[in-house]
């Protein structure tokens, strides 16, 4: 957590109002001394909420729906997003949509690589798709190589995307570079 708030406190330093999301995994999530970390975090580097995304995949629902209901109701309470990664690979279950706090869902890559050519992706972008603007959550398609997918996505009220076709992962200070050239 404290790795992540130096990276967000340079992004800041650099005039980049970006969101960084970091992954939790599903022991992290168990254990609710993860809230203190992230809120000890937050303050120790006098950072909002609203500067942090934290992705969550969906067998993390499977084990402790309850801890976890608990957990994304008091980061959500902080500002911070909260979102499903990888959605439709693990357990889906749309009880979770309508129960716990999602602000974003980002469609595994698995979906997005062979839209070009996949009705069943297609076909399972759309309705996921569909789904979340019916229900006021946001999408993130994961993967994005090409151009057509990226036009797919576009056609079909994807807003975000993320992938390869925009920018290999980079280091922070890389980053930073990149986006300010980008302003």
């Amino acid at each position: 957590m404290n790795e992540a708030c130096d990276a967000i406190e340079a992004l800041k330093a650099s005039n980049l109002d970006i969101r960084l999301a970091i992954n939790i995994s599903g022991r992290q999530v168990s254990d609710l001394a993860l809230l203190n970390q992230i809120k000890n975090a937050l303050e120790d580097h006098q950072l909002p909420g609203s500067n942090l995304s934290i992705e969550l995949t969906e067998s993390v629902f499977v084990e402790s729906l309850d801890t976890v209901s608990v957990l994304l109701n008091e980061l959500r309470a902080m500002g911070i997003t909260v979102s499903i990664d990888d959605f439709g690979t693990g357990f889906s279950s749309l009880v979770y949509l309508k129960k716990l706090p999602i602000d974003e869902l980002k469609i595994d890559r698995s979906f997005v690589s062979e839209l070009e050519k996949n009705t069943d992706d297609q076909a399972i972008v759309q309705a996921i798709l569909g789904l979340a603007s019916n229900l006021n959550i946001k999408i993130i398609a994961e993967g994005i190589e090409t151009q057509q997918q990226q036009q797919f996505l576009q056609n079909h009220r994807c807003a975000y995307g993320q992938g390869y076709l925009y920018q290999r992962p980079v280091a922070i200070p890389e980053f930073i570079t990149l986006a300010q050239k980008l302003k």
